[in-house]
């Protein structure tokens, strides 16, 4: 995008800012429900600066724009907007007095209340400070922080209010969470495409997993459960709830087409005695309705819901703090009468554990993506090296998972390149289940750093396939169990190690997230989740990732208080990219034999000719490098 078109925007939206007298207005990318990958129809960062970020937020005012956003995505950042007057913040930048976005909130806040105390303005007129110290004044004197509600969550927008507070209860400040300004402008916007329902009954086949038998189960048996724990917040309390993977879950429904892919497009609202969903007219046929109606779920239109919401007075409300918009939290916290109770990722817990077919579902899935995984490994190494473009590796993915039944990308493909690796890391979500894999090919001799880093990487998922581990680990342990192979060796990485898995809904679904520094905060490992995990080390000269999903499940020789983890992706691992000096006896067994199900799983999928080459790539060097390092330490 054109430094030209950006001035225009921003000065465009700058015109409606002062016709509606809105000092601050804030902007991001994220869509009405907050899902990991919005949209295009709602990037209104992008559309103002061209930068397509999800994890930033914009604040223009008549003099100035701010840009914030973390660390992995600042080159990107300022490629996007380079030759424009946009500053940018990086989160935890230490030469950066505002390198977070509540540090520009506090500052202004601070530099307002003072200009209070002095005189200077009086409480019903104020001036905020921009990013150099000077002021943005108002033709009234009185300062409005505007923005889309809808598409900052209830956590922004309280610490927010932490941050203005004094200012905020003297009416200093006013935040109006009602404003869609850049909707106002934004003449060429698409059409926003809702897509179809697909509802799954229950009452279709359901194939248990291995020998473990199960009971179907029903939208009825999982809003039951739902409001069992509803219940011991407040038995009288009403729970909107807004996160697609939620809703997809309770309802046993997915989406069909439309910009949010697999993900269903509505909300829900559900107390003791009633359930109401509310989708888009035309998404799904009368017979579908009629079918929510016999168990007790009322249909109604997608475009109520918030109107719905402002009717509900005096009422008792459980809000979901990790899954609810400022405009939903504002529905309630600012009508009279109501009560409200917070919580965090109370449906996810649930969905968490998931049923033995969902567990089917993300084992199908896996053995999907593995296959796609091994055909890819098998046509790059007999490639020419020239075929090895970044279109050509997308063309033939593609190629592979479509063959395979693919619905759509879980995630967005990941492609790396350093010197003689390159790193491939993708998600698929297929008919009744989501997957995502990651490994590393090698295009020439591969630096010993690369070497030492990848082994770390395997020797961390080595370390944790079969482990038992106890009933309500959290998964931040959980998390420091898997890194612990790196730390060894002196090495680390940002972010998290992995999430939960989706069921056709995307890669990264919660509730589980794996990353130690979120310490205490973090939750239960429970009986039949299922996680990914992906130890890697990147930066600007290496780039190594391994990465694989697993089902917490309940060993069968030692059932009770314990989980055994058991992977669900076979790939083999490449033994050019591994040192196995740095490998304990018990880490190479485990690796030749995921290594031989891995080649197992190639002639079973594949054909025998690839299961001959295969073996001959992966298990004969490990074998030769493992008899080698056994006549050495004899």
């Amino acid at each position: 995008m054109s430094v030209t078109s950006t001035e225009m925007r921003l000065n465009a939206l700058r015109e409606k800012m002062s016709e509606r007298k809105v000092s601050v207005y804030m902007v991001s990318n994220m869509d009405h429900h907050l899902t990991q990958y919005p949209p295009g129809y709602f990037r209104q960062v992008e559309y103002l600066t061209g930068c397509g970020i999800r994890d930033c937020i914009l604040i223009v005012t008549q003099n100035n724009a701010h840009f914030w956003t973390n660390q992995e995505h600042a080159e990107e950042a300022a490629r996007s907007m380079k030759g424009t007057d946009i500053v940018i913040h990086i989160v935890g930048d230490e030469s950066d007095d505002i390198s977070d976005i509540m540090d520009f909130f506090r500052a202004a806040s601070q530099a307002t209340m003072e200009s209070v105390m002095r005189g200077e303005i009086s409480i019903s007129g104020s001036v905020i400070p921009d990013g150099n110290g000077e002021g943005d004044d108002l033709t009234d004197g009185h300062q409005v922080i505007g923005l889309d509600g809808r598409c900052f969550s209830f956590d922004f927008m309280d610490d927010l209010l932490d941050e203005i507070g004094p200012a905020y209860e003297l009416g200093v400040v006013e935040i109006d969470p009602a404003m869609d300004l850049v909707g106002e402008i934004w003449k060429d916007r698409k059409i926003l495409e809702p897509g179809r329902l697909r509802i799954f009954n229950g009452e279709e086949p359901r194939i248990a997993y291995e020998d473990v038998s199960m009971t179907p189960e029903i939208i009825t048996d999982r809003l039951a459960d739902v409001r069992t724990g509803m219940r011991q917040i407040d038995p009288d309390a009403g729970m909107p709830v807004m996160d697609l993977e939620d809703i997809a879950w309770m309802f046993d429904i997915r989406g069909d087409g439309g910009d949010f892919r697999t993900m269903p497009l509505a909300y829900a609202y559900l107390t003791q005695d009633e359930a109401y969903l509310f989708v888009y007219d035309g998404s799904m046929t009368n017979q579908d309705k009629r079918w929510f109606t016999h168990r007790g779920v009322t249909i109604r239109d997608y475009g109520e819901f918030y109107q719905f919401l402002e009717d509900l007075e005096n009422k008792d409300v459980i809000l979901d703090r990790n899954a609810c918009s400022t405009a939903m939290a504002m529905s309630f916290l600012t009508v009279k009468g109501n009560t409200v109770a917070t919580t965090s990722r109370f449906v996810a817990t649930f969905r968490g554990m998931k049923d033995i077919y969902d567990v089917t579902g993300s084992a199908l899935a896996c053995s999907r993506d593995g296959k796609v995984m091994a055909e890819m490994t098998y046509w790059f190494y007999n490639a020419d090296k020239t075929e090895l473009t970044d279109e050509n590796i997308l063309r033939k993915l593609r190629e592979f998972r479509e063959e395979e039944g693919m619905v759509c990308e879980g995630e967005p493909t990941e492609i790396i390149r350093r010197k003689n690796t390159i790193m491939l890391r993708f998600g698929t979500d297929y008919e009744r289940g989501t997957s995502t894999v990651a490994r590393t090919f090698l295009t020439g001799k591969p630096d010993s750093f690369a070497v030492a880093a990848h082994t770390a990487a395997v020797k961390a998922l080595l370390e944790i396939q079969d482990m038992k581990i106890p009933v309500g680990l959290k998964d931040t342990q959980f998390d420091a169990l898997i890194r612990a192979s790196l730390w060894q060796w002196g090495l680390d990485y940002s972010g998290p190690t992995g999430q939960g898995i989706g069921d056709c809904t995307g890669v990264d679904a919660g509730p589980s997230y794996l990353q130690y520094s979120a310490g205490s905060s973090g939750n239960d490992l429970r009986r039949n989740a299922v996680v990914y995990a992906g130890p890697r080390f990147i930066d600007e000269d290496t780039a190594v990732r391994v990465e694989n999903v697993f089902w917490l499940r309940e060993p069968k020789k030692m059932p009770g208080d314990f989980l055994e983890v058991n992977c669900l992706t076979d790939v083999p691992v490449d033994p050019e990219l591994l040192d196995l000096r740095m490998m304990t006896v018990d880490e190479m067994e485990k690796l030749l034999k995921y290594n031989l199900d891995g080649c197992q799983m190639v002639s079973e999928l594949i054909g025998d000719d690839e299961a001959e080459w295969f073996y001959h790539r992966f298990m004969d060097p490990l074998m030769r490098k493992m008899a080698d390092l056994r006549k050495k330490k004899k």
